[in-house]
């Protein structure tokens, strides 16, 4: 009797730990996610779909939570209290072997030099071993001791996290103090307070950001505050800080946010780019305008910054952005909804940077009523005779994969979809990869539409305009992706980088906070049928399950026949 009341608790328990360090989550004994959520204490979030969540126990995410002061001991007394079967002793000792990494590696300054100091000799012999970092050895001063050309930061800390070791970078410089205030009422004269968990992040960072050199990673989803969160941070520290995003659209936008909701005057605020390269206790650049001139980068390298922001930081660990993560700071904290890249990179984030301090996941946040229900469907369409005739000879020419692409793009039928799509009471953006049809959409159908090539102080004016809902739609390309479209009903995308999965989620993303009318949003991706396009969308679909959403497929016929937006 005793056996089977035992039995019956263990799988009453909602955890499955793998010994390769896998966790699943079963959702139905988690109804809330709050355990889900305590889980991005110690784990990556590697998939969320209906059923069943996938974590894993990463050497770097294990890293983290020993600087957030989790111990091996309490963390496995947590997994054996929540796992329905038994933990493997293997996985006990990678779990201790890992968070016992924490603080066994440091960097420092030693003259011109770069100093990496062991708190063990074996770690050193350890390092020694691959061969790729004992070339760039200078000297070994001691048992404990190497030294570096200080220019080989970057690059030694890349190789380090291949190895999965992780060193706390004690070379930060400190940066100028900066009189700043967030205001309770921003200039436009709305008040402003941040929400719980906005404040959770914040502290998380100030809280333990002396434990890893001055780093760290928050990760929130789209349309969860991040820049607030910069803000709270840039406020408690009072130093002045370098801000780099993704482009251009994004650098502004963090600069009319920073003038509207702190106390700082505009002549202190400086977008740095080709026009303007002087300096002010606020600057902000992008990862295009730094990679691509050197004496930029230089400049700003030479400076003793207090704080940098690494917004969007996903983009962090391509070859030409790499280079960002050396300017001298005393603080770094990087910003990103995702840390998933195509070549699967993402992680050298925690390398280059530091611990991940915080994440929330998007279904906390709509538990909590901050992030709205989505509803998406992928419309599959088939091509039109002119689109079939022009894909089949591009494959039997050549095979040119970005022309067949386009072709599948520019599929008259799927204007076909869009009519029914599209509803005069329905708040609608769509969503165009290529630049040619965002603009022969906005003109068949009358619809504004937002593109690079257009100025931007009309690009602004045009964003207002929807969120004033002076107009009800909105065709925009990827300069559109980081404005914020409010209240919107519908968003749908017609065509796409490949198979961007991050592409898709921050399109998603639009649709994440909650409108007016609290009602679900819609997402809709129109896809030709029998093309590499369909090929792509699998996989683009494929992440936003594993975020949790759920797909329905349709056809054009069923648009045809029903009505699909309610």
């Amino acid at each position: 009797m005793k056996e089977k009341r035992r039995v019956k608790e263990l799988y009453h328990k909602p955890l499955i730990v793998h010994r390769n360090g896998k966790v699943f989550l079963i959702q139905d004994h988690d109804p809330y996610g709050h355990l889900a959520q305590k889980l991005t204490d110690f784990a990556d979030m590697i998939k969320i779909p209906e059923g069943v969540s996938t974590f894993e126990l990463s050497s770097y995410a294990l890293w983290s939570a020993a600087a957030k002061g989790y111990n091996a001991k309490n963390l496995c007394s947590f997994l054996k209290d929540n796992a329905c079967n038994t933990l493997d002793s293997t996985l006990e000792s990678m779990i201790l072997q890992n968070m016992r990494q924490y603080n066994s590696l440091k960097l420092f300054r030693h003259g011109k030099y770069l100093a990496l100091q062991a708190v063990r000799p074996e770690i050193i012999l350890e390092i020694l071993k691959d061969k790729p970092l004992e070339k760039k050895v200078v000297k070994k001063i001691n048992d404990c001791t190497l030294l570096f050309n200080a220019s080989e930061k970057v690059e030694l800390k890349k190789q380090l996290f291949k190895k999965e070791f992780f060193a706390i970078d004690s070379t930060n410089e400190m940066g100028k103090e900066l009189d700043i205030n967030l205001l309770n009422i921003t200039r436009r004269g709305q008040e402003f307070k941040l929400r719980d968990y906005q404040i959770q992040a914040a502290r998380a960072f100030l809280d333990n950001k002396d434990k890893a050199g001055g780093g760290g990673i928050v990760i929130m989803p789209p349309r969860s505050g991040k820049t607030f969160v910069g803000f709270e941070i840039i406020g408690n520290l009072k130093l002045n800080t370098l801000i780099i995003t993704e482009n251009h659209s994004s650098a502004t936008s963090w600069k009319e946010e920073v003038l509207d909701k702190t106390d700082l005057a505009e002549e202190s605020i400086l977008l740095y780019n080709s026009n303007q390269q002087g300096l002010e206790p606020i600057t902000i650049t992008t990862y295009p305008y730094l990679s691509a001139n050197s004496e930029a980068f230089e400049h700003l390298a030479a400076q003793e910054w207090g704080l940098i922001i690494y917004d969007d930081a996903h983009k962090l660990p391509a070859k030409k952005n790499m280079a960002t993560a050396d300017i001298p700071s005393k603080y770094k904290l990087a910003l990103a909804a995702t840390l998933a890249r195509s070549d699967e990179q993402g992680t050298l984030v925690y390398a280059l940077i530091g611990p991940k301090w915080y994440e929330i996941l998007p279904q906390t946040l709509r538990g909590l009523g901050y992030l709205s229900n989505i509803d998406c469907a992928e419309v599959k369409v088939p091509l039109s005779e002119k689109a079939k005739e022009e894909y089949t000879y591009i494959e039997m020419n050549g095979n040119d994969h970005k022309a067949l692409r386009k072709v599948a793009a520019e599929n008259d039928k799927k204007k076909e979809a869009l009519v029914h799509l599209i509803k005069p009471q329905k708040r609608t953006a769509i969503a165009s990869y290529y630049k040619e049809l965002a603009k022969q959409i906005g003109q068949d159908y009358q619809i504004d539409y937002v593109t690079g090539e257009i100025n931007p102080k009309i690009r602004l004016n045009l964003v207002e305009k929807f969120n004033t809902e002076e107009i009800n739609c909105l065709v925009f390309t990827l300069v559109g992706e980081q404005f914020n479209l409010q209240n919107l009903d519908v968003l749908i995308a017609i065509s796409y980088q490949g198979g961007s999965a991050r592409e898709e989620y921050l399109r998603l993303g639009k649709l994440m906070e909650v409108n007016k009318k609290g009602t679900n949003g819609w997402f809709f991706s129109i896809i030709s049928t029998e093309t590499l396009e369909e090929s792509d969308y699998k996989g683009r679909r494929r992440s936003l399950i594993n975020y949790g959403y759920r797909f329905k497929i349709l056809e054009l016929k069923d648009l045809e026949e029903g009505e699909i937006i309610s």
